[in-house]
């Protein structure tokens, strides 16, 4: 019995299901990654321009109409990437669901020496 479970789990390795898990997992955090990255620098160049327009304000109601506008920009911008962050996170799962079910699909009851009802 324990034979027959190893031989499908080297039987999955060799056919490459194993290394497409990681493969899945792997491009899904990539990809996050830099998305996260880009938001980053985006919002620090978007913070170093509000900075210098807060510089040159003429008066107070200037200011706070330029960190207003910053707030509001940054607020959207914050949801909508968060968003695409979630949904990106959401596809990484699935591939990797899929892709170890796949890895674990040789294995079935039968390999542990369960009967179907």
């Amino acid at each position: 019995m324990t034979s027959t479970v190893f031989n499908s789990m080297t039987s999955a390795a060799a056919t490459g299901a194993a290394p497409a898990v990681l493969d899945a997992s792997t491009r899904s955090l990539q990809a996050i990654a830099a998305e996260v990255g880009d938001y980053s620098r985006r919002l620090f160049e978007d913070g170093t321009s509000t900075m210098g327009q807060l510089a040159h304000a003429k008066s107070v109601p200037d200011a706070f109409g330029v960190i207003g506008a910053f707030h509001k920009r940054t607020g959207e911008e914050y949801v909508q990437a968060m968003s695409r962050i979630a949904s990106m996170y959401t596809d990484a799962a699935r591939q990797q669901t899929l892709a170890f079910q796949s890895l674990m699909a040789p294995m079935s009851l039968t390999s542990f020496g369960f009967s179907r009802r």
